[in-house]
């Protein structure tokens, strides 16, 4: 009943937690280790906040019920498997945190924030995934294998965003690519319904990338290479584009003062404006 002691979660234990428990706050000191496991397996039941800056190992969600997370960061230095269970990351406005080496699994759910802060390895998608809020990828790797991931908030990249599979649909709000961060879809499609904003790497092959949103941008310092671009909603590109393959869609397209538009393909596209001030078009 009083504060003290210490509790220890060693590596290849496992803590189960019953009823509507959450871990017991009153040690002074939790030590959990990188591969150990805590297993809420009640009823309803809160998340709890670990002391002494302490990640959860495997962090493992079942019984019955919703389980809620705290507000601030709870951080996971292995995986988060949900069973059967409701998360509730939205009420305290969370963000889960993927932070270990080596490769990690995302339990499939609806998540307020998600944040991948690695220092070696993937975090990757276990289940079709929800992000209600932002997805931070700080460093390290967030694959967007073979499930859906629907992203309404922003999507800042200063790590990696590797999509490597065309099953589950991939949409985003606003992608913002930091200097120094990578998103790569390759030959997979992905929708992004906000602005979109490169200034670091951003690599797109045969990959289709439909920009949906209505009254947003394209811009950022390294410009964007995009062979296949689909144009649904309302554009204007303030940087550079490059469009080698398609430009094609039922949106409209404007270029931006001193914007630079650069089409080696066959263009579709139902509206395009260029009558600001010192912007190009090069067929």
């Amino acid at each position: 009943a009083t504060s003290g002691g210490t509790l220890t979660v060693s590596s290849g234990s496992t803590l189960s937690i019953g009823g509507t428990n959450t871990i017991p706050a009153n040690y002074a000191t939790h030590s959990i280790g990188a591969t150990s496991t805590i297993n809420y397996s009640g009823a309803s039941q809160a998340v709890g906040t670990l002391n002494s800056t302490q990640s959860y190992g495997n962090l493992t969600l079942s019984g019955s019920g919703t389980k809620t997370f705290p507000s601030g960061t709870t951080s996971i230095a292995g995986n988060l498997t949900i069973s059967a269970v409701t998360l509730d990351a939205a009420t305290n406005s969370a963000t889960i945190e993927f932070n270990g080496s080596g490769a990690q699994t995302i339990g499939g759910a609806t998540y307020y924030n998600l944040s991948i802060a690695k220092s070696a390895g993937s975090a990757s998608l276990g289940a079709a995934v929800t992000v209600s809020n932002n997805v931070t990828v700080s460093s390290g790797t967030l694959t967007v294998g073979a499930f859906a991931i629907t992203v309404t908030g922003t999507t800042t990249i200063s790590g990696t965003l590797s999509i490597t599979s065309a099953t589950g649909t991939k949409t985003f709000g606003d992608v913002i690519v930091n200097s120094g961060g990578t998103w790569s879809n390759t030959t997979i499609a992905a929708t992004i319904s906000g602005n979109l904003q490169n200034d670091g790497t951003f690599t797109a092959t045969t990959g289709v990338i439909t920009l949906s949103g209505t009254g947003k941008t394209i811009s950022g310092s390294s410009g964007l290479s995009i062979p296949n671009t689909t144009i649904t909603g309302t554009y204007t590109n303030n940087g550079t584009l490059t469009v080698a393959t398609a430009l094609s869609g039922s949106g409209e397209l404007t270029q931006g003062s001193g914007a630079v538009l650069n089409i080696g393909g066959a263009s579709t596209i139902t509206t395009l404006t260029a009558s600001a001030s010192g912007n190009t078009v090069n067929y």
